[in-house]
């Protein structure tokens, strides 16, 4: 290592004394990352010092130097901004900024990412050039690489100034007049560039950007209003001549500009969906917490919205989102066509966030509309898997359950098929039934899913309802298919087609998972009483468990459940042994479950513990089910004889 160090320092000097030498790309091409990452400090401090001074004169291809200056300052954690300053030559950053070509942008951009504190962070807003040339290379670069970086070196900056107000959703605030926060949001010259270079007003003006680079650089503003989303500077009006300027009424800000302003959403259905998904996150966000803002909440809609919401709802973004699904006929085919799944996705984040004001104001028409959808579905389309409508069932799945019941006793769900099989249809049955607040699949959003914390949102005490109406909606459902189980062991042991056969288990070890509440004794404005379901459920066994375990315990589950559930894998097939996990999963949850009831004491038939050793027993025996007998033959655990007696 010390060899090749010495070889490529006395290289570079070579190089710098004589610029027209060429690099010797195969030296340095042995100094790779692994050897530069345990240079000791002094010597990686060398190394850097020299690739500085080289750069600036280099008289041919910079990328090899810069790309391996990047290295040196991305492993050296010790290098602080007061060592980037006291580089000679002294780094030229709005050069480095400036320069079309990407590797030196990059350098530039490692060496501006040590300013880490406040001190740091105002040395950099002292340059004015500096910020200018950060946010044109950002919103103007055609390097996806180089623009994400350069953003996080714009968000560093802004959060050194701040770094109490980050919250834990990734976005921050500013809690306090930092230069940099005033740099970019009070200099004319650099808050500017954040409307001409996305405005496609400007377009055609010297110096600007395409009509397709723009779309691209409207998008990276969504992005860095997401990071910032908790900041009042964006909010609220900065500079209103500047604002003004671009169509903003008074007292607006760049939120205002980028999601109504900003993007010609008619005629660019992407950067439509886009903005679609910058709603979504907008309202995904944790809105307790925006700091200063001195703004009159939209009248009527009370503690169960944000400010995000009421903005959206205020400035009819809100109603036109979901119009894409409430009503696609309306629009453009194309838009509909695109935009259709963006809308679900929106409304999906809106139900599970503002669960409260989603039932006040909205349930009834997407229920509606749901109804319409699932109602066209042929048993031949729900077959074909790729025909079903699965974003439609995607945003069932994230609906209170409290709202399904509420339309004709959970008649919505009844039209999901487990015969013809579909795998979309099963996961969302078991996604509803299992009641918890918040999908257990909820990450397929793509959007942040913080725990509910503030007025606006649920919290723990107020899921009962939908608990206990996930119970309800399984029993209807039950009530009206009666072949439920069979179906589903039936395609659990069709191994052959995977991905059946593990969404009919997955659907198991829902129902074993399953966090019920139980429904009130007499009916309420929100869910029927215990006696009305069970007068709705008549050819179920009463009393209707309170716990998805013991369905599966008792008729008619049972019969063909547990054997099934007892069985190994019918062969050694990758398919068969992936089922076989899956499937030992719904015992492992099985066994914790009644474990849990036994323990406590709940009134249980006095065979229950016999199956709770059984389970307990194939649980031991692990996805392949078997255990050895005497002399090396294998069986299944048994089902004991008293299970259905």
């Amino acid at each position: 290592m010390e060899t090749v160090l010495q070889e490529v320092q006395d290289h570079l000097q070579k190089v710098t004394q004589d610029p027209s030498l060429q690099l010797d790309k195969r030296l340095l091409g042995k100094l790779d990352t692994s050897i530069i990452e345990n240079l000791p400090a002094v010597r990686r401090r060398m190394l850097l010092n020299s690739l500085a001074s080289l750069l600036p004169t280099l008289q041919q291809d910079p990328t090899l130097i810069a790309d391996l200056a990047t290295v040196v300052i991305d492993t050296d954690d010790k290098l602080t901004f007061s060592d980037v300053l006291s580089l000679q030559p002294e780094v030229n950053f709005a050069g480095g900024l400036q320069a079309q070509v990407p590797p030196l942008n990059k350098v530039t951009l490692a060496l501006l990412q040590k300013a880490k504190t406040v001190t740091d962070a105002g040395l950099v807003a002292g340059k004015p050039e500096v910020v200018s040339a950060l946010v044109e290379l950002w919103l103007r670069t055609s390097q996806t690489t180089v623009a994400e970086k350069t953003r996080a070196v714009i968000c560093g900056l802004l959060a050194a100034e701040s770094p109490e107000a980050q919250h834990g959703d990734g976005s921050m605030s500013s809690s306090s007049q930092g230069l940099m926060w005033r740099r970019l949001f009070n200099d004319k010259d650099v808050y500017g560039l954040l409307f001409s270079l996305c405005s496609f007003s400007t377009s055609g003006q010297p110096g600007q950007l395409t009509r397709r680079e723009k779309t691209i650089a409207q998008g990276r503003l969504l992005d860095l209003v997401q990071d910032i989303y908790h900041a009042p500077q964006i909010w609220r009006s900065q500079i209103p001549e500047i604002e003004q300027a671009y169509g903003l009424e008074p007292g607006c800000g760049l939120l205002e500009f980028a999601a109504v302003k900003m993007i010609d959403y008619k005629d660019d259905v992407l950067i439509h969906m886009t903005l679609i998904d910058f709603f979504t996150r907008l309202i995904s966000r944790n809105n307790g917490d925006i700091l200063t803002l001195n703004s009159t909440r939209s009248a009527g809609l009370g503690p169960n919205s944000s400010v995000a919401l009421d903005f959206l709802i205020a400035k009819g973004l809100h109603d036109r989102t979901m119009s894409y699904f409430l009503d696609p006929n309306r629009h453009d085919s194309l838009d509909a066509t695109y935009l259709y799944s963006s809308s679900t996705h929106y409304i999906s984040a809106y139900a599970t966030h503002y669960k409260t004001h989603f039932l006040a104001h909205t349930a009834r028409y997407i229920l509606d509309r749901l109804s319409t959808v699932l109602s066209r579905i042929s048993s031949s389309a729900w077959a074909a898997n790729n025909l079903a409508p699965v974003h439609d069932l995607k945003l069932l799945s994230r609906l209170p359950q409290r709202a399904l019941l509420s339309l004709d006793w959970g008649a919505l769900l009844l039209s999901i098929p487990t015969k013809p099989v579909n795998v979309d249809a099963l996961h969302t049955l078991g996604t509803i039934f299992e009641g918890f607040l918040f999908p257990s699949n909820a990450e397929d959003l793509d959007i942040i899913v913080p725990p509910p914390t503030s007025s606006s949102q649920s919290s723990p005490d107020l899921t009962a309802p939908d608990r206990a109406a996930a119970r309800a909606l399984f029993f209807l459902y039950a009530q009206s298919h009666p072949n439920l189980f069979r179906d589903l062991v039936t395609t659990a042991e069709t191994v052959t087609v995977k991905e059946h056969a593990l969404a009919a288990v997955s659907l198991l070890l829902a129902l074993s998972d399953s966090n019920w509440a139980p429904l009130p004794p007499t009916p309420n404005d929100i869910l029927p009483s215990e006696s009305q379901l069970e007068n709705q459920c008549v050819s179920l066994p009463k009393p209707l468990p309170q716990q998805g375990v013991r369905v599966l315990l008792q008729p008619p589950a049972m019969g063909s459940v547990m054997p099934y559930l007892m069985k190994g894998p019918e062969n050694g097939s990758e398919a068969a042994l992936e089922v076989a996990v899956q499937k030992h999963a719904v015992v492992a949850s099985m066994r914790r479950r009644l474990k849990a009831m036994v323990d406590e004491g709940i009134d249980e038939p006095e065979h229950w513990a016999d199956i709770l050793r059984m389970l307990e027993r194939r649980d031991a025996a692990g996805p392949a089910g078997l255990r050895r007998e005497g002399g090396g033959a294998t069986r299944d655990v048994p089902v004991v004889g008293t299970i259905g007696r």
